[in-house]
């Protein structure tokens, strides 16, 4: 437990950080009980997956809390993502292991896992109106309960710099035409495309460069196949 700019926040243990373990669902849940009993929660929000082991014990009902679910994605999309990793590495024995296993994992949660809770949710925000599309057809969720929120960022955080510093940082001159790529590094990401596709622009677009912001376990694969197209 700590406290972090006004804002409570409580660990689970024995919990793997960043993933939906069942252990993890498991302990959020007795967690969000036991807090409760405490501090009588007004309304809970759920990001992506962080509220369906909520909806899936009824607690919302139990306890008559509006819950909404931030959606920045479908089960469609991370197939579909799982999918094309599939269909560029069909010589890798490990990643289409690793896609296929996705992909059957993502059917499951579709189908027994997601869609049952999804249903029960009071309100669903969206980051897209194409998400909304996808929302509507997949989890049969009412229109009334649909709102599409854009992603936004904090501006006095993600402001300009001085250009000319950031230039000679990166040994940009005023002719570069720049290519930025911003992703967590991950394969179903797909940064490697980019990168396979950079000797082919620099034939037509000799002063073309890629800039890769982010970070990930993709990194050092990357960075072989940068090293390997000879495109440190």
């Amino acid at each position: 437990y700590e406290v972090i700019d006004g804002i409570e926040i409580y660990y689970t243990k024995g919990t793997i950080p960043g993933k939906y373990s069942w252990s993890w669902c498991r302990r959020s849940v007795e967690e969000f009980i036991k807090l409760h009993a405490l501090k009588k929660f007004d309304v809970v929000h759920g990001q992506s997956g962080g509220g369906i082991p909520f909806l899936l014990k009824g607690l919302n009902r139990k306890y008559n809390i509006p819950t909404v679910i931030s959606l920045h994605g479908t089960t469609l999309d991370e197939i579909k993502s799982a999918w094309n990793v599939l269909l560029s590495s069909y010589k890798d024995l490990r990643n289409i292991f690793l896609s296929v296993r996705k992909i059957l994992y993502h059917i499951y949660n579709y189908l027994f896992v997601s869609r049952r809770a999804l249903v029960r949710a009071d309100a669903i925000i969206a980051t897209s109106n194409e998400q909304i599309k996808r929302i509507k057809l997949l989890y049969r969720t009412k229109d009334s309960d649909l709102f599409v929120v854009y992603n936004g960022i904090d501006t006095r955080l993600f402001a300009p710099k001085n250009s000319t510093e950031l230039m000679e940082k990166y040994k940009i001159n005023q002719i570069d035409k720049v290519i930025l790529g911003v992703a967590r590094l991950t394969k179903e990401k797909g940064i490697q495309n980019i990168v396979m596709a950079m000797p082919a622009i620099l034939k037509s677009i000799p002063e073309a460069k890629l800039i890769i912001v982010g970070d990930g376990d993709y990194r050092k694969d990357l960075e072989l196949l940068i090293d390997k197209l000879g495109l440190r």
